[in-house]
């Protein structure tokens, strides 16, 4: 496959970098055999979409780890790139592997992609609007080394006054379906510093590809392209007996964004909640047309208290499309007999948990 190398590329030494250097269009690069490949340890998939600076933040953070005596390989995901982005990769970052979409596809598809192009034995999501602490991607994989029975592990992500805790992993009711933190946030605990197990990670998180192979990666996005397009993989792999946790003591800052009003994000995110609810929960569809009510208020409220008053019809027609049109695909997927554990992925050995 013809790959097109940024201007700069040669100047560039960092040993971070030197791994990959690359610029293409969302599909997965063969460069042939590298012997360099098969000792990287984790591939850092960052997906991002119109945050150049942000983007920069999250790079040199990376940039400033401690990474011994770890390899890593640095994938960037752009969801339709300005010119900024794209040039901001070649001229400052040109050891990194850099892919573009062409049109929006959502995050769902930039994950997809990065799993594609990875090559470490795990695989690390970035969000771009993180600043990870200097010691979190060894502690990350030094955690992963040493629980084989762990599939997923997520960091700790704190506010930018670095002690108010933005995120530690989210549980699901078993009777309501509903996503909370942990009960150790609820209880208002401020510090535990052992790992605990959750649900479901996010954000910034470890994964081992050698599982994630096994259930389709995150072939999901197809279902859900916005919000919760890593959530099969996780569930999958917990149903067969792997843990998914949280790291207490690996950090990452993670900025607040103030965001203008975006349909498509408003769609997706009750989209997702309703064929998720109908589709792996196996929840009754009239409980779940009842059950998604107060999530399409809440996400209009939101929206509306975020760019004004004056969006709150737009917010409203978009949740009420993304919640029909979530009931409308739970049922295609229902009337054809399809079980959450086989679409979009199952796992393809006939293994089956952590021995």
């Amino acid at each position: 496959m013809r790959v097109e190398e940024p201007t700069d590329a040669s100047s560039y030494t960092d040993p971070l970098w030197s791994l990959s250097r690359s610029v293409h269009t969302g599909r997965q690069v063969s460069s042939g055999p590298q012997s360099v490949a098969d000792q990287i340890d984790a591939s850092i998939v960052i997906p991002t979409y119109a945050r150049s600076e942000s983007l920069r933040r999250c790079i040199e953070s990376i940039k400033r780890s401690n990474r011994a005596p770890f390899l890593f390989e640095v994938i960037v995901v752009d969801d339709c790139p300005s010119d900024q982005s794209t040039r901001m990769i070649a001229l400052e970052y040109p050891g990194t592997t850099f892919m573009r979409h062409k049109a929006i596809e959502f995050p769902g598809k930039s994950l997809w992609d990065g799993y594609q192009a990875a090559s470490g034995r795990y695989l690390i999501r970035v969000d771009d609007d993180n600043e990870l602490y200097p010691e979190t991607l060894v502690q990350l994989v030094r955690f992963m080394d040493s629980h084989p029975g762990v599939a997923f592990c997520g960091a700790t992500a704190v506010r930018e006054d670095r002690t108010t805790v933005a995120n530690r992993g989210v549980v699901i009711s078993s009777i309501t379906g509903a996503f909370s933190p942990p009960k150790e946030i609820l209880e208002g605990v401020p510090q535990f510093s052992e790992p605990y197990k959750v649900d479901l990670v996010d954000n910034v998180y470890i994964c081992r590809m050698e599982l994630l192979k096994r259930v389709g990666g995150f072939s999901a996005y197809r279902y859900f392209p916005w919000s919760l397009e890593d959530a099969i993989p996780q569930l999958l792999l917990a149903k067969r007996g792997y843990g998914v946790v949280c790291l207490p003591y690996a950090r990452t800052v993670h900025y607040s964004h103030s965001r203008l009003f975006n349909a498509d994000q408003v769609y997706h995110l009750v989209r997702s909640r309703v064929l998720f609810a109908i589709y792996w929960k196996r929840r009754p569809i009239p409980v779940v047309a009842l059950t998604s009510i107060p999530h399409i208020v809440f996400r209009v409220i939101h929206s509306a208290e975020e760019s004004g008053r004056a969006v709150l019809r737009s917010a409203l027609l978009a949740a009420l499309r993304g919640y029909l049109d979530g009931l409308r695909l739970a049922l295609t997927i229902v009337g054809r007999s399809q079980d959450p554990s086989s679409c979009p992925g199952e796992l393809s050995d006939s293994t089956g948990g952590p021995t």
